[in-house]
């Protein structure tokens, strides 16, 4: 199979059993389920699909599990967000982020039709119902263009993006909404029904299907908010750099220009194999960095680099943080060096310093300048991937020392790619991702969300790793966690949010810490127990819980 094949189904189930043999079979089949729970049910149907995606020719992670509930995770997400703004007032929803989220719900729907057609009686989903989602997207994103038009304009925002757009002519507004709105619509099922096979067949062995369907649900949201935003801008007649009330506005739109030429630039190196020889390779990726800040430079009517230079110096704590961060990053560098001068299997205790490192970054970057870390952390996942490009098509002179890494610092997750860094990253910088900034800095009302991934994988993940392995004596049932580990990762959580609201970071209400404390320990089970990666899951989870 190809990444340009259409996405295969499995054949309807064949039956070698005589009629009078199958009735009994199904007899006794649904005497089991009935009597199964709920628990059970869902594992075996994890266990079918899973078997179904493998006789499709899928190789999925192995010793993980289907991870058919992590399907939900981001478009749940983005919507309870998206709740959450219009009952405060709806006043700071772009209309970018709202068309983003009925995409998003757009995606959960195909993803569930196509699931469904792995299982044992699948091949009853006609093909037609697969493009359901994508024509109730595009109804409602109709919709919603219209009264957004006439209704949220109406709201005091001086600087929404969809604002200054609405000097279009009246039928110019309707053929750019009608666009944008189909573009969605085709995103919404297309999206999922070419890329998720792509995805499993050009990346065989690294992902379960959970994992697969949030990667792809991310790069999806990524298109279409970007083609929103690129549409509004480019009908914007002022310079955004100086008109933009809030930095935020300004960093997505770097972000997204960035991560877009990254990812169309790994696509020119799959496809042509020429452009990996060292020369062409580092001439590529010059040009796309040329060409990111030549695009940036019409989008916004100014030099994007001088603006992230003003940002940087724009006050001595902004200042003193950066230069924090370039230490740390510095301190992980030479730490990796030093493994592989060493030449020695990094253990489970020693990956976990980066974690460490990970939560003075973030913790202090979210509570006093989000905006720079929102901005810093997507630019390092640009980096991540440059960085493992070099190392998958072996690229001195830099190639070496990457492979050697992947070898000493690589667990049982990272098989062809080295996936681990990123979704360390991606775990930390989700809230920041997935949700406006459009206060700065964080009210400590809004700030437990935003620190999800800090207290899940930074210092929950790491209290659990570390006690574990020292002290863990009494392992849970089909899991190598122990106890002992998940009562440290509790206790680690708990202690830094009484902290946080001792020094008035959090609100120490009762209901807030009723809030936090059960998110804290649903989120420990979850990492003692599931077989997925819980750098991705365990923050998407607390985020959820805690918005």
């Amino acid at each position: 199979m190809t990444a340009s094949s259409s996405p295969p189904l499995p054949p309807p189930p064949q039956l070698s059993l005589s009629t009078e043999k199958t009735v009994t079979v199904r007899g006794v089949h649904r005497k089991t389920d009935s009597s199964m729970g709920l628990a059970e049910k869902y594992v075996n149907i994890c266990k079918t699909v899973r078997i179904s995606f493998k006789n499709c020719g899928y190789d999925l992670r192995p010793r993980a599990g289907a991870g058919l509930w992590l399907v939900p995770l981001v478009p749940t997400a983005l919507l309870l967000a998206t709740v959450k703004q219009i009952l405060r007032g709806g006043e700071k929803l772009s209309h970018a982020y709202f068309a983003t989220t009925i995409v998003s719900c757009g995606l959960l729907m195909t993803t569930i039709l196509y699931i469904l057609r792995f299982m044992p009686r699948g091949h009853r989903i006609e093909n037609y119902y697969l493009g359901l989602p994508a024509i109730a997207t595009l109804v409602v994103l109709l919709f919603t263009q219209n009264v957004y038009s006439h209704n949220f304009s109406d709201y005091d925002r001086e600087y929404s993006w969809f604002r200054k757009s609405c000097g279009l002519s009246r039928s110019a507004h309707i053929f750019t909404g009608f666009i944008l709105s189909l573009f969605g619509g085709l995103l919404s099922s297309y999206g999922v029904l070419s890329g998720l096979p792509t995805l499993l067949t050009l990346a065989p062995s690294c992902f379960s299907i959970g994992e697969a369907v949030i990667v792809v649900h991310g790069l999806v949201i990524l298109l279409y908010s970007s083609a929103v935003n690129f549409s509004h801008l480019a009908f914007s007649h002022i310079s955004l750099l100086g008109g933009m009330e809030m930095t935020y506005d300004v960093a997505t739109v770097i972000v997204q220009v960035g991560m877009l030429c990254v990812f169309a630039t790994l696509l020119a190196l799959y496809v042509s194999p020429i452009l990996r020889i060292p020369p062409l390779f580092y001439m590529v990726w010059g040009g796309a960095a040329v060409t990111t800040v030549v695009v940036l430079h019409g989008l916004l009517g100014g030099s994007p680099l001088l603006w992230i230079m003003m940002m940087v110096t724009r006050d001595h704590v902004t200042l003193h943080l950066f230069l924090w961060w370039a230490l740390f990053c510095l301190v992980g560098v030479l730490f990796v060096i030093w493994q592989v001068n060493r030449n020695q299997k990094a253990t489970t205790s020693q990956r976990k310093i980066f974690h460490i490192l990970a939560v003075f970054v973030f913790a202090s970057g979210i509570v006093w300048a989000p905006d720079i870390l929102y901005l810093g952390s997507a630019v390092c996942f640009a980096i991540f991937l440059v960085v493992e490009a070099v190392r998958l098509y072996s690229v001195p002179p830099l190639s070496f020392i990457l492979s050697h890494g992947f070898i000493l610092y690589g667990d049982e997750k990272d098989t062809l790619f080295s996936l681990t860094p990123l979704y360390l990253l991606a775990g930390l910088a989700a809230p920041l991702w997935l949700t406006p900034l459009n206060t700065i800095p964080i009210p400590p009302s809004q700030l437990l969300p935003y620190l999800s991934g800090v207290l899940t994988i930074g210092i929950g993940d790491t209290a659990a790793s570390y006690v574990g392995s020292k002290y863990g004596r009494r392992k849970w049932k089909g899991s190598n966690r122990t106890i002992e580990g998940t009562i440290a990762c509790f206790l680690s959580q708990a202690v830094f949010v009484l902290l946080g609201a001792v020094f008035g970071l959090l609100t120490g209400d009762v209901l807030s810490f009723m809030k936090a404390f059960g998110a804290i320990a649903i989120t420990s089970l979850i990492e003692a127990k599931t077989s997925q990666v819980d750098n991705v899951v365990l923050p998407l989870i607390f985020y959820i819980m805690t918005y």
